[in-house]
């Protein structure tokens, strides 16, 4: 079998070096959402978003504290994924193989951890919302859907990362098809 296309190895060095980079981000990521309190940033987003008059109805209990924490905390830890899949992509290409099916793996799976990751940011609202105001009296609980321009730009983006996956799988198989012929 012939020998495939590898990357030169100052690329290869710079995927490595990103590779870890993406890794560090992601580990400050999660000293941050303790330290700097990033759940509690999130929570007072929505609670700022809620009519004062919602806002008055409110009544904290431990369980409707830490459910609204807990999304809080789903809602900052959510942008783990997006560092898990780049991770991986940088992990895979640095070993040099860019035509290898852990590559286009890779690829495919940031591609699904995109939309994943923008389902749980599309059901961040609706979820924060009912956890602040699912004891409320009737007409004081709120059930908020938002979206953006940004979702749209993630939907594509996945879409594009999970079609361009699928397009290199069957280069690399074609790839190694022809590999084995000669």
């Amino acid at each position: 079998m012939l020998p495939g296309y590898t990357l030169p190895e100052r690329t290869r060095v710079f995927c490595t070096g990103l590779h870890w980079f993406t890794l560090l981000v992601a580990v400050v990521f999660i000293v941050m959402l303790f330290t700097e309190n990033g759940a509690e940033m999130i929570i007072d987003q929505y609670w700022n978003a809620l009519a004062p008059e919602v806002r008055d109805a409110v009544r904290y209990t431990e369980f409707k504290r830490g459910l609204v924490y807990g999304v809080g905390a789903l809602a900052w830890l959510n942008g783990l994924l997006l560092f898990a899949g780049i991770w991986r992509v940088f992990r895979a290409l640095a070993n040099g193989a860019p035509f290898a099916l852990p590559v286009v793996r890779a690829i495919r799976f940031l591609g699904l951890l995109i939309l994943v990751h923008l389902a749980i940011s599309l059901s961040i609202t609706p979820l924060m919302n009912l956890a602040m105001t699912f004891d409320n009296e009737n007409g004081q609980r709120v059930l908020a859907i938002s979206t953006n321009t940004g979702h749209a730009q993630l939907l594509m983006l996945g879409g594009l990362f999970l079609v361009l996956g699928q397009v290199f799988t069957e280069a690399v198989r074609l790839s190694d098809e022809n590999r084995q012929i000669v």
